[in-house]
């Protein structure tokens, strides 16, 4: 598993404060891997093809995914 933070979202908002939903891929950032991951680490940004566990503590959202649904990494 992965721990994530979300960097960029579907959900977009105007200066004026219309949200709306955009066409772009959500980037995540790892910020811990478990134990079994080999692929990844901590400071990569990923892009994923789930939903995750969305945790929350520290009044910030995390993303819990599993390392085979990751989908590529940013180099």
């Amino acid at each position: 598993m992965v721990l994530c933070t979300l960097l960029s979202s579907t959900e977009k908002k105007t200066e004026c404060g219309f949200v709306y939903k955009s066409n772009d891929i959500p980037l995540y950032l790892i910020e811990k891997v478990g134990p079994q991951v080999k692929n990844f680490h901590a400071g990569d940004i990923i892009v994923v093809n789930s939903t995750g566990t969305k945790i929350e503590f520290d009044n910030v959202d995390h993303f819990l995914f599993k390392e085979e649904n990751v989908m590529g990494k940013e180099m």
